[in-house]
């Protein structure tokens, strides 16, 4: 039986930074879940701005509908004129609603 190759780890979370990540994805889902299919801003802990329509927020992301690029658009069915984008919730640093 042959040895297993070592395994060398190049992260592991603390415990107890686990535990935060869980508690603010929970706050998250609590403060967005009452704003399904409505318009909304996020910012991104890469200075990016989006806007588009929750779809939803399931797990650690959040699923944005937003217009896609014109050489993806088609003209002639409406429903192709926007894409999904699925966003980590844990590098989002602003989420506003729009009115």
């Amino acid at each position: 039986m042959e040895n297993a190759p070592a395994q060398h780890i190049l992260f592991q979370a603390d415990p107890n930074m686990t535990q935060q990540f869980r508690q603010v994805r929970e706050h998250i889902h609590q403060q967005i879940k009452g704003c399904l299919h409505r318009t909304i801003r996020v910012q991104t802990v890469n200075g990016c701005t989006y806007e588009g329509v929750l779809m939803n927020v399931e797990g650690g992301m959040l699923f944005l509908s937003v217009p896609a690029a014109p050489s993806m658009s088609r003209a002639y069915n409406p429903y192709y004129n926007n894409v999904i984008l699925p966003l980590v919730l844990f590098e989002l640093l602003v989420i506003v609603l729009l009115m």
